[in-house]
């Protein structure tokens, strides 16, 4: 939640911990008290001057660069304080070592072409295959529509003689159990009253027998109906994201695991206990150039981060090969597959396995710096590794 006070002008050709003994050494001088040391910070603090209460504090800051060396920034709330030593921060700013200007933007556009997003391929296409036609519902007997040639001829529907005698015994099957018992003899279909008895039920039968289907086919429309409002398509859940800033955890940022899915210069982040902006403030930080990824946890009061870019929960994989990759932080499984690693090699390479990505010195289970090429195992229960300055690390074999 620091402020930026001011910054190194370009690119310091050192490596991390080079660039933070001589911060350490020069806050020293400049009668501040160092409190806190990690890998991309120094922080130190004074009195105020004026007689207050109040402790000052200071951030040296870098950030590894892909090309080699750092960027440094200066962070906190004594201002005034830098403002007085305006001579003496611009004395030791210029004694610096800076990389050349060329070499610093050819690295950097051969990294911004090694970076580049996965492109996601296009969705297959469908043919538009042709559907068969619906099926027709079959004639209902007794009320067959008459056939027209294209001639203007009508013709009538022919009925096999096997298919008129099994229709008129069941015909007359029907007319039998229909009538109650004791109602008259088999002949009594001739018979005027026998004929009527035989007549109502079979027209209640055929309107029962009509009306079954009407009574089953409704509900199902129904249903279908209902079953399309009760299940509309719903959009794809959109990944949670937020830009730089500093956010309330539960409010305004929920807690998770976010990440940069691209590098940007300078990024600087924090954790925060509370929002006192002092250095009992800060849980976890730290600075890169390249990807990064943080856990913000349910019990952290906040976060904030500077020049990081967007923030998201989408924990896709980010690169091209999962057996090749650059600076940065990756998720094991994810972005690449465990097993044993070799380093192209680089000036002030740092590397870490991670357990998490809280970014506090527990989540580390080991680290390394090195200026020449080197080899790590990365184990499958590993949730992450992240490196600096180590070129391209490729898997063995």
């Amino acid at each position: 939640m620091y402020e930026e006070l001011a910054s190194v002008t370009g690119t310091v050709d050192l490596s991390p911990q080079e660039a933070l003994d001589r911060a350490e050494g020069f806050l020293a001088a400049q009668g501040y008290v160092i409190e806190q040391r990690t890998y991309t910070t120094v922080t130190a603090e004074r009195r105020d001057e004026g007689g207050g209460r109040d402790l000052l504090t200071l951030m040296v800051a870098v950030a590894p660069q892909p090309e080699g060396g750092v960027r440094m920034t200066v962070r906190g709330n004594d201002q005034e304080g830098v403002q007085q030593r305006q001579a003496a921060w611009t004395e030791w700013s210029e004694s610096l070592p800076k990389k050349p200007e060329s070499e610093t933007a050819e690295a950097a556009e051969q990294d911004s072409g090694g970076t580049a997003d996965v492109p996601l391929s296009p969705p297959p296409q469908v043919g538009s295959a042709k559907l068969p036609p619906p099926p027709q519902s079959p004639p209902t007997r007794g009320n067959v529509a008459p056939v027209t040639s294209p001639a203007g001829e009508e013709h009538r529907p022919r009925i096999s003689l096997g298919k008129f005698v099994v229709g008129f015994l069941v015909f007359i099957l029907a007319l039998w159990l229909l009538i109650p018992p004791g109602g008259g003899s088999g002949g009594g279909g001739n018979d005027d009253g026998g004929g009527k008895v035989a007549e109502k039920p079979k027209q209640q039968h055929k309107a029962a027998r009509q009306g079954q289907p009407q009574k089953k086919e409704q509900p199902q429309k129904e249903a279908r109906a209902q079953g399309g409002q009760q299940e509309p398509q719903e959009p794809e859940p959109q990944q949670p994201s937020f830009s730089d800033g500093t956010y309330q955890v539960g409010a305004d940022v929920q807690p998770g695991t976010y990440r940069t899915r691209e590098g940007s210069p300078n990024c600087y982040w924090e954790r925060l206990k509370n929002f006192s902006g002092g250095i009992n403030g800060i849980l976890a930080n730290g600075g890169t150039s390249a990807p990064a990824i943080v856990t913000i946890e349910p019990t952290d009061a906040g976060f904030n981060s500077q020049g990081c870019g967007t923030w998201t929960k989408d924990l896709s994989a980010i690169t091209k090969s999962k057996t090749s990759f650059g600076a940065g932080a990756y998720i094991v499984g994810t972005d690449m597959e465990p097993g044993t690693y070799r380093s192209s090699g680089g000036n002030n390479c740092y590397y870490e396995r991670l357990r998490d990505f809280t970014g506090g010195m527990n989540g580390i289970i080991a680290n390394g710096n090195t200026n020449n090429p080197t080899i790590v195992t990365i184990a499958p229960t590993d949730a992450g590794f992240q490196s600096q300055n180590c070129g391209t690390w490729t898997k063995l074999e």
